[in-house]
């Protein structure tokens, strides 16, 4: 039987087809319909009332960096395990830090490293790919490199569901 797409969601060249397919658009790669002005309203909402200038942030599963100009740009590292988004967020936002890294391999980082962690979608993409186990053993390397962890769900253009986040 053939995977479906959200179990190849840990697949880089189902990633690389796609952004092929879209001409390297990601928002149309990733097939989303999604608000994201809704979503981004609602998440900052969340996160911004435990973020102050000079606190150090990692956006894991970064993708294009959608998110890094949600934070000063010297205090924003964002990664994703497709080199190819990285290199996209680059080009979008060249004064931010952007790092090609796959958490299943551990992530280079000190200890409580970052005062914050976002992961917008992370979960439900890297479960859906990976499984539970392998997401036990990254939300463990989220914790570890981070103070305070926020899981961030898309939603479905849901406001409620929208804002049904985890904090860890």
């Amino acid at each position: 039987m053939r995977p479906s797409e959200r179990e190849r969601s840990q697949d880089k060249e189902f990633w690389r087809a796609r952004l092929k397919q879209f001409k390297d658009n990601t928002i149309q790669a990733m097939g989303c319909g999604f608000d994201w002005d809704l979503i981004d309203d609602i998440h900052k909402k969340i996160v911004y009332p435990h973020y102050q200038k000079g606190m150090k942030v990692l956006d894991a599963g970064c993708g294009m960096g959608r998110t890094a100009d949600w934070f000063d740009k010297d205090d924003y590292t964002g990664f994703d395990f497709m080199e190819e988004f990285i290199a996209l967020a680059f080009k979008k936002h060249p004064d931010r830090k952007f790092l090609a890294l796959d958490i299943k391999e551990g992530l280079p980082f000190q200890d409580k490293e970052f005062d914050l962690c976002i992961a917008v979608s992370f979960k439900h993409i890297f479960i859906t790919g990976a499984g539970e186990e392998a997401w036990e053993r990254a939300l463990t390397e989220l914790r570890r490199v981070s103070k305070k962890v926020f899981l961030l769900p898309y939603g479905n253009n849901n406001p409620e569901d929208i804002k049904n986040h985890t904090e860890i």
